[in-house]
């Protein structure tokens, strides 16, 4: 098996790491990113989103031609999906500025989403109260993020980044004791 397929205990891992952690460490990383060049990098995570989008409708619509399929009906059914991967990536970059006005609802779904997997691990753990506090502080940062109380857009990055950043460390530390 491949370093990148391995599992340990169930859970994926890549390169040894269980997948769930690499995600708590990019959180956290894009959470820096954000808090120390805030305008620059919403800027490039917009293109990194519309560039990833494309990439991902283009294989996907290569496969599906390379797919010998006889039903023609299916084959078209299962290349929706990549089309609409294709045309939202086209669509993100030719209008970067709607994308950024919906970041915030994106940003504030992935923190309320890591934080009640948090809160639930931790519940189900029977954990000590001060480890229920953690995601419960992630599910406000969530829910204010979602309501974009911000005057402008580098200080709603900033504190977008904060959250981001709290989120992917209380989710690596859950992470880390849980196991």
């Amino acid at each position: 098996m491949s370093k990148e397929s391995r599992k340990a205990g169930g859970a994926k891992t890549f390169y040894g790491v269980s997948r769930r952690i690499w995600t708590s460490v990019l959180l956290a990383a894009l959470g820096l990113v954000l808090i120390v060049w805030p305008a620059s990098s919403v800027a490039a995570i917009v293109r990194l989103v519309g560039i990833a989008l494309i990439v991902i409708g283009t294989v996907g619509l290569v496969q599906q031609i390379m797919a010998r399929e006889d039903k023609k009906v299916s084959r078209v059914v299962r290349s929706l999906p990549n089309l609409a991967f294709l045309a939202a990536g086209i669509w993100v970059l030719v209008n970067p500025v709607m994308f950024e006005n919906l970041i915030h609802f994106v940003l504030g779904i992935t923190i309320l989403i890591f934080s009640l997997k948090d809160l639930i691990l931790a519940v189900k753990a029977k954990k000590e109260k001060l480890w229920l506090i953690l995601p419960v502080i992630g599910i406000v940062l969530g829910i204010l993020i979602l309501v974009n109380p911000f005057g402008s857009f580098r200080a709603f990055a900033v504190f977008a980044g904060i959250a981001l950043l709290y989120t992917g460390a209380a989710s690596l530390v859950n992470e880390v004791r849980s196991r």
